[in-house]
C-alpha cells in the first residue's frame, strides 16, 4: 500500500498541477496545448525500469525509516505478447 500512494503521487501530482493550469480563466489555448504536452512528456519519461526500481528502492528506505513494513513487488506482467 506505501508504495501505491507514492506511486499514484508521483502520477496524479503533476497531472493536478496541470489540470489547474488548463482551467485557468486567462489561459491562451497555446499555454494550455503546452501545460499538456509537457505533463505527458514528463509522466512518459517515468515509464522506465529504472525511474521505476528507484522508487521502489526510495520506498523501500523511507518504510525502513519510519517502521511500516516494506513494500512487495507484485507479479511480474510479461513484456512482450506471446504469439
Amino acid at each position: 500500500m506505501f508504495f501505491s500512494i507514492n506511486l499514484a503521487l508521483i502520477v496524479f501530482q503533476p497531472a493536478e498541477d496541470c489540470s489547474k493550469i488548463v482551467q485557468s480563466k486567462t489561459i491562451s489555448a497555446v499555454a494550455a496545448k503546452k501545460a499538456a504536452t509537457t505533463t505527458v512528456q514528463m509522466l512518459q519519461s517515468l515509464r522506465d525500469d529504472v525511474k521505476f526500481y528507484e522508487l521502489y528502492d526510495d520506498c523501500v528506505r523511507t518504510a525502513a525509516s519510519l517502521n511500516i513494513d516494506e513494500p512487495k513487488l507484485g507479479r511480474k506482467s510479461p513484456t512482450t505478447a506471446v504469439p
